[in-house]
């Protein structure tokens, strides 16, 4: 029995793995379109309509796949009901807590990070590089990853992420405005950027189960994309309450805070022998109701 649990475990822990090492594979050239896009949206603001139009469609994308998959399959077919199930996992809500927080302080600091600098009188060339080094930051995020990927938890990784994004927010809150500070905001937050991609991925099936993952991970999506739309706009609203960016700034450091308890939340939640629980037994039992 005991040899039968550790074989278990190896594979389980070789599958991790392996899957963050797909995802990191998959992931890797992606920001590289940060160092382009950004400079590019300073100078059209017809590519926020765009953003936000792309937005909304992912949205209703998210919600079509997910009320698919709740309804079950067809009439005849062995019903599965992964979403209905996976809410039930206390753990779920802590990651929607994580990735939604993230979501929103994300595309607040996306579409507010030109001109809270320009704010600061720091010259635009300036601002124009360390907003292409963010892309690049997320490339090297995700090479290192792979690199140790073997000796660092999914736990280990989602407290590193989100120790860096408060960490990052508080150093504009502080007022940094020169060449060298500015640099380094942007390796911490290109690089917590790049992660928290490969981290959503292996939470999932950690924390919640692979059951249903595809589903899963679209009701999760469907949150943050709300958050990420209304960031910028929140944004502006409390800059204009506030006069400034400096409270802004402090208020999205404390939503990444929230996130982070979300996520140990979810990571504590699902090492709970009472609240995890299997979706497979679960759907098991939806499906002898439904029969």
């Amino acid at each position: 029995m005991e040899a039968s649990r550790i074989t278990a475990d190896s594979s389980a822990s070789s599958s991790r793995s392996h899957c963050g090492c797909a995802i990191s594979a998959a992931a890797l050239a992606v920001p590289l379109r940060h160092g382009v896009h950004w400079p590019q949206d300073s100078c059209s603001k017809k590519r926020m309509v765009l953003r936000a139009a792309c937005t909304a469609l992912s949205c209703s994308d998210s919600t079509t796949t997910a009320q698919r998959n709740w309804l079950g399959r067809s009439e005849g077919a062995e019903l599965d009901f992964p979403l209905a199930v996976a809410v039930r996992v206390p753990a779920f809500w802590g990651l929607v807590v994580a990735f939604a927080g993230y979501g929103l302080a994300f595309s607040a600091m996306s579409f507010h990070l030109i001109p809270l600098l320009a704010e600061r009188k720091i010259e635009m060339g300036v601002v124009m590089a360390i907003i292409a080094l963010i892309g690049p930051m997320q490339v090297v995020g995700r090479v290192l990853l792979m690199v140790g990927q073997r000796h660092i938890t999914t736990i280990q990784l989602g407290a590193g992420i989100y120790f860096a994004f408060p960490i990052s927010m508080a150093m504009l809150a502080l007022g940094i405005s020169d060449v060298y500070g500015l640099i380094l905001f942007a390796i911490i937050y290109g690089v917590a950027n790049g992660l928290i991609t490969i981290l959503r991925g292996m939470a999932v099936p950690e924390f919640i189960g692979p059951e249903g993952y595809g589903v899963v991970s679209g009701a999760l999506t469907m949150p943050t994309n709300i958050m990420r739309a209304a960031g910028p706009l929140l944004a502006s609203l409390a800059w204009g309450a506030f006069g400034g960016y400096t409270p802004v700034l402090w208020g999205l450091a404390v939503i990444m805070l929230v996130a982070a308890l979300g996520f140990a939340a979810a990571a504590f939640l699902s090492f709970s022998s009472d609240a995890r629980g299997s979706l497979n037994s679960q759907l098991s039992s939806l499906n002898s109701q439904f029969s």
